[in-house]
């Protein structure tokens, strides 16, 4: 695959995955980011955390080490470093997931009912309580997770004089480069951790309701549906570029591809203002989903170009759509089911 090609696939799983507030870096000359040189303290960390798929960078090329986390971006951080490097896909927001997970594991998070506390920034008592919690299987105050963490290697603190609870600095903010670092020690200590899943009653109705081609097109699976669809495409005389078992692309003549669609029902579109990438989008979305009410998905992708790198939802028969917008040149847009 060309770099070229490899750039407009990245940007686009960046969109489909929901990872909106980030991209995925291309490696250039000796690292990954502009504001981390070789010399820097959490340099290693750091790119093995971006080679592992555990934290991203910027649009602007940054890695902004010295930025503070919020608790739902180091509940990803921890699920992806210490359970598995798999995305799950969530119900209502991107986070959801993470939070059902350690709810049922018994951790300190405060986001568990409140989204508001997601998004705010954690110090790095709230961090030890957290790790020592998880890992221990014991909850623990703040200055005995303090203790078990300098105790099992995951802390050398930040100070160098005063008492043990001094030298850790729990009032302060965790950083993006302390909480990949943090991570690491505890990963070679402990391993992948074995967490229980969370408990979920089956219901009889999901695959109807989280799969709309199944409620179309009764006698496909998805793949099947996909093939057909794919056919129908290159029977218009588009190119399709399969992407392995995950879904394909959709191109004319050259690259940019205009589409790309994924198995798990996400569609991304590289230029809105190409009439024939709009054309292939409705196509994918009456094919394969039975919407036709193309003024409301209209109204929904102008929104999220206006107001980028957030979900706009749009109901669409049965069919509940979210659309994120980007604020590149050409405007991209991604469409998630």
């Amino acid at each position: 695959m060309s770099m070229r090609k490899f750039k407009f696939l990245a940007l686009f799983m960046v969109m489909l995955l929901g990872l909106h507030t980030y991209v995925v870096p291309v490696v250039t000359g000796a690292g990954f980011f502009k504001d981390v040189e070789p010399g820097h303290w959490a340099y290693e960390s750091i790119q093995k955390a971006v080679r592992d798929g555990v934290v991203d960078g910027f649009p602007d090329g940054t890695f902004r080490p010295d930025q503070a986390v919020t608790e739902e971006q180091f509940a990803r951080m921890t699920f992806h470093t210490l359970v598995t490097p798999v995305d799950l896909e969530a119900d209502q927001h991107w986070s959801d997931f993470y939070y059902i997970f350690f709810k049922e594991n018994e951790t300190p998070l405060k986001g568990h009912d409140d989204l508001n506390a997601r998004a705010r920034t954690i110090d790095r008592g709230f961090t030890a309580v957290f790790i020592a919690s998880l890992v221990s299987g014991d909850m623990m105050d703040e200055d005995e997770a303090i203790r078990y963490m300098f105790d099992h290697g995951f802390t050398r603190g930040v100070k160098s004089g005063g008492t043990m609870i001094e030298r850790y600095a729990p009032r302060k903010a965790l950083t993006r480069a302390e909480a990949v670092v943090i991570l690491q020690r505890v990963y070679a200590e402990t391993g992948m951790l074995d967490l229980s899943e969370p408990e979920t009653e089956p219901d009889e109705n999901m695959e109807r309701d989280l799969n709309p081609v199944l409620q179309t097109n009764p006698d496909l699976d998805k793949m099947e549906s996909m093939e057909a669809l794919k056919e129908k495409l290159q029977e218009m005389g588009y190119t399709v570029d399969p992407l392995g078992d995950m879904g394909f692309t959709v191109l004319d003549d050259e690259l940019p591809p205009l589409v790309m669609y994924t198995k798990n029902s996400h569609i991304g579109v590289y230029d809105y203002t190409k009439p024939d990438a709009i054309s292939i989008m409705y196509k994918i979305l009456e094919f394969d989903y039975g919407i036709e009410n193309r003024e409301a998905v209209e109204q929904a992708v102008v929104k999220a170009l206006k107001e980028p790198d957030r979900y706009h939802v749009v109901h669409a028969g049965d069919v509940t759509l979210k659309v994120i917008g980007s604020n590149t040149d050409p405007k991209v847009f991604a469409i998630h089911f």
